[in-house]
């Protein structure tokens, strides 16, 4: 009997530790799975802390972000509103559901969202270079560069910014200012791997074929799955063979971009399954 006892008084006391005792707790434990990308174990964290307190914004923005990870954008939509019905002063909603809403193709609503986030907080950098990005993906290159330019004249420390707007240039065959942006960008983060990219497909294009190299190798250092750094590395090796004189050289060449090829492929085959 005494023995009964004592493993229902550490189980008392172990689950204490195994069930957080707070809606902050569960916010915080779901955002572990999340980040660990255990979606499923994330959502039952959450949805437990919901029930716990049915008010809590934070909680339906988590299970929102959960349930659009997982591919259910209705659900997502359907938190996230619940969100704004709870706090519609909370700008991070907004750009969250236009996050969604981008996904769906339907840029009118994106836009709306990107708006009235800027609108509650019109000193946050963050939500200019997020409307940026949804103009450039929508070719809108000219407003996607002035919502860069604000960003950067309010936060001229993001490295994100500045290959954002790198980018715009770099679509608006601005080449000199693209390179420009891209290194600043790589300067304050060298685990950018826009930047890299897109530096390197600049060199790529101008005949700078060892500098290409370098830059979608680091590209591949911090994104090994970025098949275009191995495709654009393979071609750069490919013109260097065509370039030398030497034999050996030559064969070397030859031989990393076959390599490079031959991930492009591996890497290709993996999206198609």
């Amino acid at each position: 009997m005494r023995k009964y006892f004592y493993l229902f008084f550490l189980l008392i006391i172990t689950s204490n530790n195994i069930f957080p005792e707070t809606a902050d707790e569960y916010f915080r434990r779901g955002e572990v799975y999340f980040n660990k990308g255990r979606f499923h174990e994330a959502r039952s964290v959450v949805e437990a802390g919901i029930r716990l307190d049915p008010e809590n914004k934070m909680l339906y923005l988590a299970l929102g972000s959960i349930f659009f990870r997982l591919g259910d954008t209705d659900l997502a939509l359907e938190n996230y509103n619940r969100v704004v019905e709870l706090d519609d002063t909370f700008a991070e909603v907004y750009g969250m559901r236009a996050l969604v809403y981008e996904s769906l193709g339907n840029f009118d609503k994106a836009l709306e969202g990107r708006n009235m986030a800027i609108l509650l907080e019109p000193e946050n950098d963050r939500f200019y270079r997020f409307r940026g990005v949804l103009f450039a993906r929508w070719g809108h290159f000219e407003n996607a560069l002035k919502d860069f330019n604000k960003a950067i004249s309010l936060n001229n420390e993001a490295s994100v910014s500045f290959s954002g707007r790198g980018s715009v240039f770099f679509y608006l065959e601005r080449y000199e200012e693209a390179m420009a942006d891209f290194h600043t960008a790589i300067q304050l983060d060298n685990n950018n791997y826009v930047a890299y990219f897109g530096r390197g497909f600049i060199n790529l294009m101008q005949g700078r074929f060892y500098e290409a190299i370098l830059d979608f190798t680091e590209t591949i250092r911090i994104n090994p799955n970025h098949s275009n750094a191995y495709y654009n590395r393979a071609f750069s090796y490919r013109q260097l063979v065509n370039s030398t004189d030497n034999l050996a050289r030559a064969f070397y060449y030859l031989r990393r971009a076959q390599e490079d090829e031959i991930m492009v492929d591996i890497l290709d085959n993996r999206l198609r399954q």
